[in-house]
């Protein structure tokens, strides 16, 4: 296993990831992750086992938050880490407390048992598909079976626990919290209360592997033909791009561009017009992405008389209700149809324009939509290159379960950011993460983006819209960004 900022990462057997992770986490009243800072009281590391302690203290406007944790392992493989905490200010949270990731490759179809708060016990399996919602709740201890016949003991205190499919959000693993969803937050925190928690791991049964088991093998399968159709986000900081920008854009042979029009706010048509301008000087279409607000009929109206945009002009149209989740009923025959009227040759989707779990729990006839389409972002949960790099390996899981939805439609991504544009669920609407990220301009991002379009390209999706074409969140700027390789490679 590793010991990384705090946390538990990757306890294996050989290659068998038995647990991902197991860490605390402090988040305010939007869901944003208060960031601690660590102070280590003890790190004794013997032949027989370890002993770490360490002082954790989350603070940031009115929350200030601080634990005494103690991680213990020994030689029979059981780990303990537990967490003495108290509030020293007044507060609201939406959660305090201990989160253990499941890794997914070695979970998905595995049997579990699970004991409950009442003392009973109940068999349950890990789902294939990405579940919508939580498939365990009221978690006192899981008892998991692992490939090859291992057994693994998770004991949970101090709280009631509950798993999540983190695949939802783009993480690769299931992730089992506390405090319950079903209970009513954000929650007041006292000044002086006490938290106190503790997780424990037991290994009762070691998988039963042989020596070359043990190692690590690629596999070998031979390399599909790039077939995603590839788009770039347009920049809403620039109105024109300079001649070095057009020239070299134009030789990404982009499928699309998209634009984001909310047809609620004053101005989109200029915001529209730009965009035509720029998708004639780079050769392409455009992705519309139409985003209604209240009224939407109105709204509908003043978008189907704007002149200039015929459907040549246009790779496809995406319909939101802004930053809402799900659609009103008549919205099929109110607006997708009255659109298909007036550009009969152009596809038309529906989805979500926040993360998967939005599209996933959605209500949706798939046969009103040409497509479905939602977004992904890898820094919903965790912010550190490692866990970025690991979320790849669930979008395989989202596109097989977002073409069971769809009916086997074609799915869409769009668009694919490196930093979460904005939080669809906190609870202080005007609450706004960081747009920009400083790794888009270096070779991390680059890197992360190869990996993505290779898995993606593997599970046959329709489209993907990535970044934006310049700028902070775009792939160059007055120079190129490492990432602008990684397409023009694609594209050549």
């Amino acid at each position: 296993m590793f010991f990384e900022d705090g946390a538990v990462r990757y306890i294996k057997y050989g290659t068998i990831e038995l647990v991902r992770g197991i860490y605390s986490a402090v988040r305010d009243k939007n869901w944003d992750t208060i960031l601690p800072t660590l102070r280590y009281n003890k790190l004794k590391i013997m032949d027989s086992g370890f002993h770490i302690e360490f002082t954790a203290i989350h603070k940031r406007d009115d929350i200030h938050f601080e634990a005494e944790y103690s991680l213990v392992g020994n030689e029979s493989g059981q780990i303990e880490f537990s967490m003495d905490g108290k509030a020293l200010s007044s507060f609201l949270k939406n959660r305090i407390g201990f989160c253990v990731l499941h890794p997914i490759k070695e979970c998905v179809n595995q049997p579990l048992t699970i004991k409950h708060s009442n003392g009973t016990e109940k068999i349950y399996t890990f789902p294939e598909l990405v579940s919508p919602h939580q498939p365990f709740k009221d978690i006192c201890s899981m008892q998991i079976n692992t490939p090859h016949y291992g057994e693994v003991l998770l004991n949970f205190e101090g709280d009631i626990f509950e798993t999540e499919d983190q695949r939802n959000w783009s993480d690769a693993s299931f992730k089992t919290y506390c405090t319950p969803l079903g209970n009513p937050f954000p929650a007041q925190v006292v000044e002086g209360q006490p938290i106190k928690q503790k997780i424990t791991f037991k290994l009762l049964q070691l998988p039963q592997i042989d020596s070359n088991s043990l190692k690590n093998k690629q596999s070998e399968t031979s390399k599909k033909p790039f077939s995603v159709k590839i788009g770039l986000g347009l920049s809403d900081k620039a109105q024109e791009l300079t001649a070095f920008q057009v020239e070299k854009l134009k030789l990404l042979n982009l499928n699309h561009l998209r634009i984001d029009i909310k047809l609620f706010s004053a101005g989109w048509e200029s915001v529209l017009t730009n965009a035509l301008r720029q998708s004639a000087q780079l050769h392409t279409k455009l992705e519309l992405a139409l985003h209604f607000g209240d009224s939407i009929n109105e709204q509908l109206d003043n978008f189907l008389v704007f002149n200039g945009l015929e459907d040549d002009k246009i790779e496809k149209i995406i319909v939101y209700i802004y930053r809402k989740h799900g659609w009103t009923n008549d919205f099929y025959e109110n607006v997708v149809l009255k659109i298909k009227q007036k550009y009969p040759s152009v596809a038309i989707g529906g989805g979500t324009d926040a993360n998967f779990a939005e599209l996933n729990r959605a209500e949706i006839n798939a046969e009103q939509y040409d497509f479905l389409s939602y977004a992904v972002n890898p820094q919903v949960h965790a912010f550190d290159d490692t866990s970025v790099i690991e979320t790849i390996e669930a979008y395989g899981d989202m596109i097989k379960t977002a073409k069971k939805k769809a009916a086997n439609k074609p799915i869409c991504i769009s668009p694919i950011t490196l930093k979460q544009r904005f939080n669809p669920v906190a609870t202080d609407a005007e609450n706004t993460p960081p747009l920009a990220d400083a790794r888009q301009k270096t070779v991390f991002l680059a890197e992360w983006t190869q990996k993505c379009l290779d898995e993606i390209n593997k599970h046959g999706l329709d489209s993907a819209t990535l970044f934006e074409t310049v700028g902070e969140r775009g792939v160059m700027d007055n120079d190129l960004f490492p990432v602008y390789h990684v397409l023009l490679n694609r594209a050549k």
